[in-house]
């Protein structure tokens, strides 16, 4: 699961990857936290647990990773 949200506090925009555990146990609470104040944007429930980055972070590795791909085909 991916998802945006916003910081209340310095509102920066993030991303927040849920990696949930492959065999599934009890469920529980927890606080997803800003990556650049540290203030809690919410809280959720996941056997797993939350990855939260800023969206321009996120927007640098999917550029990185592309320009890789690129290089890649190109240089089989």
């Amino acid at each position: 699961m991916k998802k945006e949200a916003k910081c209340n506090n310095c509102s920066t925009e993030v991303i927040i990857i849920e990696n949930k555990l492959f065999f599934s146990e009890e469920k529980k609470s927890m606080n997803i936290i800003c990556p650049i104040c540290e203030n809690k944007i919410e809280t959720a429930m996941t056997d797993g647990f939350f990855f939260v980055q800023s969206k321009i972070e996120y927007m640098k590795e999917l550029k990185i990773e592309s320009l890789k791909e690129k290089m890649f085909l190109a240089n089989p």
